[in-house]
């Protein structure tokens, strides 16, 4: 997601200020914080050199709330920038500023959010069904309950056709808590008993292999995500040419009252996207949901269930995918929905370390990776790359 240069320097001055702006992503918003101290400092600069855009200081001085100080102050750069009061070396800045930052507060009509490219008609040359893989555990009173739903309801209303994909559910805990409740939302409920903190990884790996269906594609999608009626068709289609993509660019962590008005919107059957939406966007997280062919999924070994509790798993099954050929991504944001916060003192750091390796692929044939090591490959590049090679 392009932020422009009145959304990011506001959604990046106000994450200085929120003080609950950590929780969202504490790698992220450590890494981030220069750049939040050097955008309100921007904001204060042009604030003070023209007394029309003394309000954005202001603004930001008698902080109250994230989404109503970003509102003040995106609306107020976008005026600058239309009387010509930002000077050249400071946009400059600010792109570059956008190819680095990591965690920025975003708000926004979530129907921006939608692809805007048409998914286009089906191939004539089918791939199989898409076995869409969701990992669970939530107690009674857990909001991932609440999200879980979302999500299950959300696939349930996919523009494509029914036969194309199936849902595996599996149930990690103790004992089935859930399993009269989700069972008519999903093809297949299983339960795994798991105590002790949540093994996402063993969770995904008995999906992926417990079903009574063949699958050439494998989603493995997070049960806390929230995707549009068009996401099964795009998959399908970019899994004819690449064998494992990130069927994302950012995450969009969507703060309490936005993530109730989705899941209420949800639940009612009224359109998820007809609402402003706020809260953290995530620039190009490891994990949350990953495409991958059923063959190379099986040629890495699956996920590595040595990874037990929050953290780690994302970015090391990617990290081995990788090491038999690239693994993309496009430049859609799928939506976060909020929940309880694990621990992650000692497990945050790995699971969102990102290398954003770029990739040399030129046709249909997946190749192998170039390494860059931890520099970030400019966004512009790696979607124009995307969009040639994935369709």
């Amino acid at each position: 997601m392009h932020l422009g240069f009145s959304g990011l320097l506001a959604g990046a001055a106000v994450a200085g200020l929120d003080k609950d702006a950590r929780e969202y992503c504490p790698p992220y918003w450590n890494s981030s914080l220069p750049y939040y101290d050097s955008a309100a400092r921007a904001v204060g600069e042009l604030a003070a050199a023209d007394p029309r855009l003394a309000g954005l200081g202001d603004a930001l001085a008698a902080f109250t709330s994230p989404r109503a100080a970003y509102h003040h102050v995106s609306e107020g750069l976008e005026q600058a920038v239309r009387w010509g009061a930002v000077p050249d070396d400071l946009v400059r800045r600010a792109a570059a500023m956008e190819e680095k930052i990591r965690q920025v507060y975003f708000s926004t009509p979530a129907d921006r959010l939608l692809p805007q490219r048409p998914a286009g008609p089906e191939s004539a040359h089918p791939t199989g069904k898409l076995h869409v893989v969701i990992p669970f555990r939530a107690r009674e009173d857990d909001l991932r309950l609440r999200n879980v739903l979302a999500c299950l309801r959300a696939l349930r209303t996919q523009s494509g056709a029914r036969s194309d994909f199936f849902v595996t559910l599996v149930e990690s805990d103790e004992i089935p808590r859930h399993a009269e409740c989700l069972s008519p939302w999903v093809d297949e409920y299983v339960f795994q008993r798991q105590s002790g903190p949540f093994n996402k990884s063993a969770s995904l790996n008995l999906g992926a292999r417990q079903t009574r269906h063949s699958a050439a594609t494998l989603c493995l999608l997070d049960a806390d995500m929230v995707v549009d009626r068009d996401f099964v068709r795009r998959i399908r289609q970019k899994a004819r040419r690449v064998s494992a993509f990130l069927p994302f660019h950012d995450s969009f962590s969507l703060d309490a009252q936005s993530s109730d008005r989705i899941t209420q919107n949800i639940s009612e059957g009224r359109d998820p996207y007809g609402e402003t939406l706020s809260g953290y966007l995530l620039r190009r997280p490891p994990g949350g949901c990953v495409v991958v062919s059923a063959e190379r999924f099986r040629a890495v070994g699956g996920f590595d269930s040595s990874y037990v509790g929050w953290g780690g798993e994302d970015r090391d099954f990617i990290t081995r995918l990788e090491s038999r050929g690239p693994v993309l991504r496009t430049d859609d944001t799928l939506l976060h929905l909020m929940h309880e916060r694990p621990p992650m003192a000692n497990a945050a750091a790995r699971a969102t370390h990102d290398t954003d390796k770029p990739t040399q692929e030129k046709g249909d044939t997946d190749k192998p990776t170039q390494e860059k090591g931890d520099t970030d490959m400019p966004t512009q590049v790696k979607d124009e790359e995307i969009r040639r090679i994935a369709g």
